[in-house]
């Protein structure tokens, strides 16, 4: 008896763990429950202390943005000149020479029902040649195959176990759940990624998938706050070609535009309907490469945070402070002059997300993601929706519509799902969903 009620009470302490968010409630963040950084505030009634911007008036509050044409011609260009100057630094130029080096082709991969293909992107310029691998599958016999654009955390060969797959050489975070250990690849490594990627299930819905290892672009060392330019695909610059400092984010957005350019060469796929798509950190950098190059015809940010997605003037979860002493060489040292005064900065988020409008633009959010603030994340996407609206789009969210595992697919997208900080299937499911109807027309 004794043993079965321990059991019992355990069986309800991990239900009430994922009960506390019920499907189809309005979302609000329980105060308290985010472990994170010191500093931040967790605590729902202290949030919204700053004065919001509205993403209609213009950058210097003196007048009103009425189409979608002066949103183009005057108020994008300021926007994206901060974006460029300030928060992430320019588009790296395009390198004297690219090549794109088929490295590997199976038409019988994952267990015969995809077609596997790395490729390696070489990058040369006046100092030298820098080169990073992709990986491409798509669903076997498939022609004019619409494909996602992801960036990869732990390596290529974490994303599927197949024994083909070509390691990376270069520095990798340490990650428990990938076991890496000793910031490199190894065997034992070989597809514990794959819950974030779901290959087998993107195919299955008629998509391509090309990814690749982020710091094979820039050497991603945030937790020993070091920079990776060294290992990084700015090396082979002469400084004097580099506008601003040469920041991480900036390098994987590139990293996603030269795939994109890889793409263009292979005639299975359809480059015309190439998706942005990333979690977190990976996120801010499909962000960045779609408002960059209007190739990308849909962009879709997961959990992609402060400086990402998420209203910078909330005071909940991250913050702008936090955020530049945690990861240094992801964004530019101009911003340390809002750090204590956030209403001086000139734009927020939503000014980001409006700058893919009127191309379909998706947001993923998870309850229990506090240091993200999911709240602020769809609040960037409700002022987002504003510009979206100028361009004629009319099936748009409100507050309703921050409902948990409620997806709403209109001219943007966007979800809550229950959980913690990550990339899933249910995400996937719903990215895929949103696609088929805006893109494919399904």
């Amino acid at each position: 008896m004794k043993k079965l009620l321990i059991s019992f009470l355990t069986l309800s302490l991990c239900t009430c763990a994922w009960a506390k968010y019920v499907k189809g409630e309005i979302y609000e963040p329980k105060p308290n429950n985010m472990i994170g950084n010191a500093g931040s505030n967790q605590d729902p009634s202290k949030a919204d202390i700053y004065k919001k911007l509205d993403t209609l008036d213009t950058l210097d509050g003196k007048g009103r943005i009425t189409t979608a044409k002066q949103w183009l011609d005057d108020v994008r260009p300021e926007v994206m000149k901060f974006v460029e100057n300030e928060l992430y630094s320019p588009r790296l130029p395009r390198p004297r020479e690219v090549e794109f080096k088929l490295l590997e082709r199976s038409d019988n991969a994952l267990e015969g029902k995809a077609t596997r293909m790395q490729y390696k992107i070489i990058c040369r310029d006046k100092l030298g040649e820098h080169s990073f691998t992709l990986l491409i599958y798509l669903p076997k016999g498939a022609k004019n195959c619409p494909v996602f654009i992801n960036g990869n955390y732990g390596g290529n060969h974490t994303v599927v176990n197949e024994k083909e797959i070509i390691m990376p050489k270069c520095y990798l975070r340490n990650n428990g759940k990938l076991k890496t250990f000793k910031n490199k690849a190894e065997e034992h490594q070989r597809g514990l990624g794959y819950s974030r990627h779901c290959v087998r299930e993107i195919i299955a819905r008629g998509y391509a998938v090309a990814t690749f290892c982020y710091c094979e672009v820039y050497a991603d060392k945030h937790n020993e706050k070091l920079s990776g330019f060294d290992e990084s695909i700015y090396r082979i610059y002469d400084k004097k070609s580099l506008k601003g400092e040469p920041l991480a984010i900036a390098a994987w957005a590139y990293g996603k535009i030269l795939a994109l350019d890889c793409i263009e060469t292979i005639p299975e796929l359809d480059a015309t309907k190439a998706i942005a798509i990333g979690h977190s950190r990976i996120g801010k950098a499909a962000l960045y490469a779609t408002v960059l190059d209007k190739r990308f015809a849909a962009v879709i940010s997961n959990a992609s945070c402060i400086l990402g997605t998420s209203m910078n003037r909330r005071n909940f979860g991250g913050t702008l402070k936090i955020a530049l002493n945690s990861s240094p060489y992801w964004y530019g040292s101009a911003l340390w002059k809002y750090a204590d005064d956030i209403e001086k900065m000139p734009i927020d988020q939503q000014h980001l997300l409006a700058c893919v409008a009127p191309r379909p633009l998706y947001v993923g959010s998870a309850t229990d993601d506090y240091w993200c603030d999911p709240k602020g994340e769809f609040l960037s996407l409700l002022e987002a929706s504003k510009i979206y609206k100028l361009f004629g789009a009319k099936n748009l969210p409100t507050m309703d519509n921050l409902r948990v595992e409620t997806p709403f697919h209109g001219n943007v997208g966007y979800h809550i799902r229950r959980g913690n900080h990550d990339i899933t299937l249910y995400d996937w499911t719903e990215y895929m969903n949103f696609i088929d109807k805006v893109l494919l027309k399904k």
